[in-house]
């Protein structure tokens, strides 16, 4: 009796160890099978035209302006224009008082009157201080004629855009006086590092945003190209004409966009797919049919718009990583999210 009881035992502790080991393996294999996958987005890589652009500020200036200087010292007696007032070659716009006009006034007036302040002193008028008195003032009269007053004329017809004096002061020869220019002349002036040299062409079509006018769209033409880098800032400066005639004013700010390289059938990807590794080798990651990612150094081109150009490691119709590619390594199996072409 007691021989079956242990041999019943032992059975029963054998079916239990068994029917654990067999519950363990199944709690494993359903880890396994669960374990979830890294989520990726990805871009199907095509080729299509890049064109790399900078964004450089430009100011409206003219190309065709004067200042007006004063020919000699003196007083401006009389100023017959104001800023923003249109004036034509030749036309007088100042009359100037010479100093030495002046001077020479000031002191025959000052003899007439020292001559009847004696005449007042003495009570009365003799011949010799009325014919001093009548040599005084012939002199006094001649001094009015023997200098005149200098017109100031405008050197080409325009407008005026500044002025730095106003009736009744006191300038020196060639103090400038007032500013002219030509508003039909009026450009943009721009300039731009010499490494873009290249890319500026004369009659080259350019995308303008003026400030003054932020909701309108303007093209202008590069008009000319100056023949001279600077030696301190190693850029060079051009001209741009705008296609649309518009209001404008000295000094207006424009905002120009100008293309610097332009590459037909790229390969191109988005700006998010690329990563970099310890020694700034960049690198993107590739997935292919059977759902594992593999990493692929890449050789860069231009960039314009969200999107670089890929001039090796990748060809078309790749499909690469553009989100959740942090956290992969070379090799790794991943779940698509979404796939797109760009």
């Amino acid at each position: 009796m007691k021989t079956r009881i242990t041999s019943t035992l032992t059975v029963f502790i054998l079916i239990t160890s068994l029917l654990s080991c067999s519950t363990d393996k199944k709690t494993k294999i359903t880890i396994t099978k669960t374990k979830k996958l890294p989520l990726v987005e990805t871009v199907v890589v095509l080729q299509q035209d890049i064109t790399s652009e900078i964004n450089i500020v430009g100011t409206i200036k003219p190309n065709i302006s004067g200042i007006i200087k004063a020919p000699e010292n003196g007083i401006i007696e009389q100023l017959k224009v104001r800023e923003n007032q249109h004036v034509s070659k030749g036309q007088i716009i100042a009359m100037l008082n010479p100093t030495e006009r002046l001077a020479l006034i000031s002191k025959n007036k000052q003899q007439v009157q020292n001559v009847t302040a004696k005449i007042k002193k003495s009570g009365h008028a003799p011949d010799s201080l009325q014919q001093e008195l009548q040599s005084a003032q012939v002199d006094l009269d001649l001094s009015y004629k023997m200098f005149q007053r200098i017109p100031i004329t405008a050197e080409l017809t325009g407008v005026i855009s500044e002025r730095w004096i106003d009736s009744g002061s006191e300038v020196s020869e060639r103090d400038q006086l007032l500013e002219i220019y030509q508003p039909s002349s009026l450009v943009i002036k721009a300039e731009v590092n010499e490494k873009y040299y290249s890319a500026l062409q004369v009659g080259k079509k350019l995308n303008i945003k003026l400030s003054a006018y932020p909701n309108e769209n303007f093209t202008g033409t590069i008009s000319l190209i100056y023949p001279k880098i600077s030696e301190i800032t190693r850029s060079i400066s051009f001209d741009i004409k705008l296609d649309k005639t518009t209001k404008l004013l000295q000094g207006m700010m424009a905002e120009i966009t100008l293309e610097t390289q332009s590459h037909e059938n790229a390969f191109c990807v988005l700006d998010d797919a690329i990563l970099t590794n310890s020694n700034e080798q960049p690198y993107v990651f590739v997935i292919d049919s059977q759902n594992i990612a593999h990493k692929k150094n890449v050789a860069l081109g231009i960039s314009s718009k969200g999107l670089t150009e890929i001039l090796s490691g990748i060809n078309p119709k790749d499909m690469v990583v553009v989100k959740g590619q942090e956290l992969l390594k070379d090799g790794s199996a991943v779940k698509i999210m979404k796939t797109k072409g760009l």
